[in-house]
């Protein structure tokens, strides 16, 4: 069976000797070009069909392992506190135990903001810019000319 690309490759040679319309048409019928051409795009929207398929099989493990890491994040932060807590009742900064010492440290200082009092000079201004695509569309269908925008129309394939 042919690959994709060769069935190209001779539609395309067939193409280029510049044959009249019928001549062509007969040309590839002889040669049964339509249904070899069929039955490889069937065959490609299969695999496609597949590969979606394993991406979306992908995305759901990943979503189930996010969930697992979480998960496992906010256990192993439920046991420290728990030793924490244990560690301060007991008035114990540090404990050593087989492989591991545990310990209470002070952390750095951090300050703590309660951002509905805080005066706004106290803010860090947050610019983004970002084209305003729905005005543009608009004004390019009008038949205005924007500089740097331009409305195109893109193809893509639909398997159905």
């Amino acid at each position: 069976m042919a690959k994709l690309y060769e069935l190209v490759g001779e539609y395309r040679y067939l193409y280029d000797l510049n044959l009249d319309d019928e001549t062509l048409a007969d040309t590839l019928e002889s040669i049964d070009f339509q249904d070899r051409l069929n039955e490889k795009v069937e065959g490609y929207a299969k695999v496609i069909e597949t590969v979606l398929a394993e991406a979306k099989m992908f995305e759901d493990a990943e979503k189930q392992f996010k969930a697992k890491k979480e998960a496992a994040k906010k256990k192993a932060a439920w046991l420290q506190g728990n030793v924490f807590d244990a560690m301060k009742l007991t008035n114990q900064t540090e404990i050593k135990s087989g492989v591991f010492t545990v310990q209470i440290r002070q952390n750095p200082e951090s300050v703590k903001v309660d951002e509905d009092l805080l005066p706004k000079k106290y803010f860090n201004k947050k610019i983004t810019l970002a084209p305003d695509k729905e005005t543009l569309k608009a004004l390019l269908k009008e038949g205005k000319k924007v500089k740097g925008a331009e409305l195109i129309r893109t193809e893509k394939l639909v398997i159905k």
